[in-house]
């Protein structure tokens, strides 16, 4: 059963000018389930001129079949993931990948920090009669 406050939501967002993804990262980020947002965002996609909002009124079954026919000599494992319902938003996947890149950057300069100050105890007389040497 589609959320309908879901899709009415969304349908408010694009009239405001937002992306589609920015309208599903932002129902997201409120806490509703990401199934329920890919339903009413799929709903939306692919029937947009469908008057939604009237819980009583029933979805029409044609809606609710799948988009593409499978062929009846398929497997049931090509079935099931032929099957599956396909993601229109990532939910912040890219971030990860971004996040995971930084944190590695920072270790690596954090490292090199910690290097060169045990290097600067370890070396503290070297370095004075240098600097000492280099202004006389």
């Amino acid at each position: 059963m589609p959320n309908y406050d879901l899709i009415e939501g969304i349908r408010l967002a694009l009239s405001k000018g937002y992306t589609l993804e920015q309208a599903m990262m932002s129902f997201y980020n409120a806490g509703y389930p990401k199934d329920e947002i890919e339903e009413a965002a799929r709903i939306l996609l692919y029937h947009p001129s469908q008057i939604l909002s009237h819980p009583e009124k029933p979805i029409p079954e044609e809606f609710k079949k799948p988009i593409r026919a499978l062929p009846s000599s398929t497997c049931l494992a090509e079935t099931v993931a032929e099957t599956e319902r396909p993601r229109i938003s990532q939910y912040g996947q890219d971030y990860k990948t971004a996040n995971n890149i930084a944190i590695t950057a920072l270790i690596v300069v954090l490292f090199l920090v910690f290097a060169a100050l045990a290097g600067i105890l370890i070396f503290k007389n070297e370095l004075i009669n240098f600097f000492a040497n280099l202004f006389q």
